[in-house]
């Protein structure tokens, strides 16, 4: 799995303090390859202890299940989700979005 850091600036509203352009990337894709793109809202869902599920968990989340359909891995990232967050309010929004080539 590779994964890529996108520009650390919000989409949203205005940024006053600094201008910074997005990055352009160019990634070679091949047939079954998959693509993941998501917020920050997933990984910063916290559980009944407020700790922050995070990008490491979400990241073996998807690993785990990355050869299987996309509606099963759909299926299973929500219910990870939900169990992990044992019912605290969800904080942020929560995308993710994953395409099989």
């Amino acid at each position: 799995m590779v994964t890529h850091q996108g520009t650390k600036r919000s989409i949203g509203g205005t940024n006053l303090i600094k201008e910074e352009p997005f990055i352009e990337m160019e990634v070679d894709l091949s047939k079954n390859d998959c693509i993941y793109l998501s917020s920050d809202g997933y990984r910063d869902q916290n559980n009944a202890e407020r700790k922050r599920l995070g990008s490491k968990r979400m990241l073996d989340g998807i690993r785990s299940s990355a050869d299987e359909p996309m509606e099963t891995q759909k299926g299973k990232l929500e219910q990870f989700l939900i169990e992990y967050s044992q019912n605290e309010e969800q904080r942020d929004d929560i995308t993710v979005w994953g395409i099989r080539i």
